[in-house]
């Protein structure tokens, strides 16, 4: 096996991040694994029976440093990465994290990048408030306003009021699109009226201008 054509595949089907109690096991990315109904274990044991060559010596040199019962499905992960991954590729992936805006995107799909790049940055986001902090940081400004006032410290409570915050602001843009209807609806029943009275004033005064013209060529 290619460890690096390997390695890219998986993380380009956004493999999990390998941070332990960084993020819940619920929220990950999916993997061909999960797709699978695999467990942890059965993970590890399905990904080392994959190793040839070279990726198969760097496992048994790693159980040699590493007690094998201490090499969890994340240890595997993190220390596989470490070795094969690139480093054109991790500073890739690391300038698309910091470059990461919620722009078009709704909510939950901003979350869902930022999880998948964060794995990438751990430096970057090394404790739950610096990731809340970073994640608000790309929020769109009318909902970083509301959220920000919150110091929120728990990533899945800052996302969670987040959306809430999205469906606020969307209501509050319907109710301004609705009174701004409602304004030009009032104004177009006013016009005709308005226009209805000058007509009047015009017709009154017309004819009594031209009584004072004829009275003059008389």
């Amino acid at each position: 096996m290619d460890p690096d054509r390997a390695v890219a595949d998986d993380v380009e089907s956004n493999a999990p991040a390998p941070a332990q109690g960084m993020v819940p096991e619920e929220s990950r990315p999916v993997t061909v694994f999960d797709e699978l109904s695999y467990t942890l274990e059965e993970c590890l044991k399905c990904a080392i029976s994959l190793l040839r060559d070279d990726a198969y010596h760097w496992w048994k040199t790693l159980i040699l440093v590493v007690p094998k019962e201490a090499v969890t499905w994340d240890v595997f992960q993190e220390e596989f990465w470490k070795k094969y991954i690139s480093e054109r590729f991790i500073d890739k992936k690391c300038k698309e994290f910091l470059e990461l805006r919620q722009g078009r995107m709704s909510v939950t799909k901003y979350e869902q990048e930022f999880v998948r790049l964060s794995k990438y940055v751990r430096e970057c986001v090394p404790s739950k408030a610096k990731m809340c902090r970073r994640f608000e940081d790309g929020l769109n400004e009318d909902i970083r306003v509301l959220v920000g006032i919150l110091e929120l410290k728990e990533f899945f409570v800052l996302v969670e009021r987040a959306c809430k915050a999205k469906e606020l602001t969307r209501e509050k843009k319907k109710a301004e699109s609705n009174a701004r209807d409602m304004r030009k609806r009032m104004m177009n029943k006013s016009a005709p009226t308005q226009s209805k009275k000058s007509k009047d004033v015009y017709s009154r005064s017309y004819p009594s201008a031209g009584r004072l013209h004829g009275n003059r060529k008389k």
